[in-house]
């Protein structure tokens, strides 16, 4: 088993924590699959449906401490992080303000998320916009906000923010979010003008 994950300690507790076979193993790499995410999908579906559920709801915030969870509408988040890093330690890092998924662990969930309907896809965006906004990280909480579809509340943080923003250097994020508003006929920015004035 420690072979055919090629030694790296994270895979190898995947497959030994979720009593994987080495025949299984060899068996989805038959079938094509990676074999991180061949282990990564065998911890997974070995959650119960409410864990499953805010892994996906959850794997789009960049961190999960407590406040971030709430701030996303997961209250019974931390309760349901903390069982699963009682029971599957690899999968979480670091603690805290900065707990966050393993990373391979963390684009096998955004994978699973990416397979869900538009609207789950879309309500996993505007939940971890509302986190981001809430740490005062606004770059991040526009580049979520932009494909959640919610350009009401990126006309807002324009508004609040969006001088703040060029001066930072974020002329990047600013540009997409107002070419959001554009495509999508929003003029209730009154800032967008001069906005886009200062990016000619």
């Amino acid at each position: 088993l420690a072979d055919w994950t090629g030694g790296w300690p994270a895979a190898f507790a995947f497959a030994a924590r979720s009593g994987t076979l080495r025949r299984d193993l060899h068996d989805a790499a038959r079938a094509g699959d990676d074999r991180f995410a061949a282990l990564a999908a065998r911890v997974f579906e070995a959650c119960d449906e409410s864990t499953q559920r805010l892994l996906l709801d959850t794997c789009l915030l960049r961190n999960l401490s407590g406040d971030d969870l709430l701030a996303a509408g997961c209250g019974e988040g931390p309760l349901l992080l903390s069982r699963l890093r009682e029971r599957e330690p690899q999968l979480l890092t670091g603690d805290g303000d900065t707990l966050r998924y393993h990373a391979g662990f963390r684009m096998h969930l955004l994978d699973r998320l990416s397979a869900r309907s538009p609207e789950a896809v879309r309500e996993a965006h505007l939940r971890a916009a509302r986190a981001a906004d809430r740490r005062g990280n606004v770059p991040a909480a526009l580049a979520l906000l932009v494909p959640g579809g919610d350009l009401s509340r990126v006309a807002a943080i324009l508004e609040r923010d969006g001088l703040t923003l060029l001066e930072s250097g974020a002329s990047e994020i600013v540009q997409e979010s107002l070419a959001a508003l554009d495509a999508g006929g929003c003029d209730c920015c009154p800032t967008a003008t001069a906005l886009r004035a200062m990016l000619e």
